[in-house]
């Protein structure tokens, strides 16, 4: 039995996926499982240095876990190697600052329209020509002061990592990214993003959001050099255009309120990019375009949530559906998943869960 169950991340040759333990105090902080068989791997027992281990993704070729500490005191992040049978190497902890509440964190993708040469970086199809829109969590502090996600799976998996020095990218209308296979981390508590070089764990770009921004989880289209970030202060989608090494805001989206998770489209090699946000005070789930930036669809709060007093709080979707938790309430502190069709995002069915 783990403690607490909670962050994840699927490996992006659908391997293994990885889990957090969050209230563990950074004891049994990291399970890894064998998604074919859907046992949990003999691997050695994982306590980080800090507390609170929030949220996990892993690089394009599965060498290295990044992990945030959440907490409004923490600034921490671990880096952990991993080694072939897909177990993280107990002593190769690395551990490294951004600012207050590292919360959501991606891998970002080198653009696919670039003449950037990223080494190890993977190739994504372009999509469509996006059109111009400008427009919870555990808060307990870590114990040590030192609240998918990740877009579709490349279609080829690198052979090394990016070099630490970014390439700059060309000037004029083609000016695209140079970030590559950098850690993009949402520092909640400080309203900022930070973007990590991901074999120096140094910081390469510190960027604070607009108007007191909160930022929470990313997305991202790769095609066009933009990063999304949720923003739950100013209940909106924050796109950001990623020049050279530098970001600057492209447009807003607004959003119903309390922005919470934002997940894109998890399934490999799909050509409907979407990105879902749950919204806990509206009690809503929405779907935009990150193409064109509209909205798709809106999903309520199954009868049995409103009834019970749940709250809509993660997400992920493959396609076909969009899975929706509900967080728990009361002593029995039961939650409930929801599935929605993808296309039309009327609900499918509700499954309640033992727990939150």
């Amino acid at each position: 039995e783990r403690p607490s169950p909670h962050g994840m991340f699927l490996s992006f040759d659908s391997s293994y996926l990885y889990t957090t333990n969050i209230r563990g105090l950074g004891e049994m902080a990291i399970d890894a499982w064998d998604v074919e068989s859907g046992s949990l791997l003999n691997c050695p027992t994982i306590t980080t240095s800090n507390g609170i281990p929030h949220n996990p993704s892993v690089s394009f070729d599965g060498s290295m876990l990044f992990l945030t500490h959440s907490g409004g005191t923490s600034k921490a992040n671990s880096a952990f190697q991993v080694g072939e049978n897909g177990c993280l190497l107990a002593e190769s902890e690395e551990v490294f600052e951004t600012d207050l509440n590292p919360f959501g964190l991606l891998i970002v993708s080198p653009p696919s329209d670039s003449d950037i040469e990223v080494s190890g970086a993977p190739t994504l199809e372009p999509t469509a020509e996006p059109t111009s829109s400008p427009t919870g969590e555990p808060s307990a502090p870590p114990t040590t002061e030192p609240t998918s996600s990740p877009t579709a799976a490349p279609t080829s998996l690198p052979t090394s990592n990016p070099t630490s020095e970014p390439t700059q990218a060309p000037t004029g209308d083609s000016t695209v990214h140079a970030f590559g296979e950098h850690v993009a981390i949402a520092n909640r508590a400080a309203g900022s993003i930070s973007l990590v070089d991901p074999l120096s764990l140094e910081t390469v770009t510190e960027y604070e959001l607009p108007d007191g921004g909160e930022p929470m989880y990313f997305a991202q289209l790769a095609a066009k050099s933009e990063l999304w970030v949720g923003d739950r202060a100013n209940n909106r989608l924050v796109i950001l255009r990623m020049e050279g090494t530098e970001l600057e805001v492209d447009g807003f989206i607004d959003t119903p309120a309390g922005l919470f998770h934002s997940m894109p489209m998890q399934r490999t090699g799909d050509d409907y990019p979407i990105v879902v946000t749950t919204c806990d005070i509206d009690n809503v789930a929405v779907a935009h375009d990150l193409t064109t930036r509209r909205l798709l669809g809106t999903m309520d709060a199954p009868t049995e949530a409103v009834d019970a007093g749940m709250k809509p709080h993660d997400i992920t979707t493959n396609g076909d559906y969009v899975f929706v938790t509900y967080l728990g309430t009361g002593e029995e502190n039961k939650g409930i998943v929801a599935s929605y069709d993808a296309l039309s995002f009327d609900l499918i069915d509700v499954l309640e869960t033992v727990h939150d």
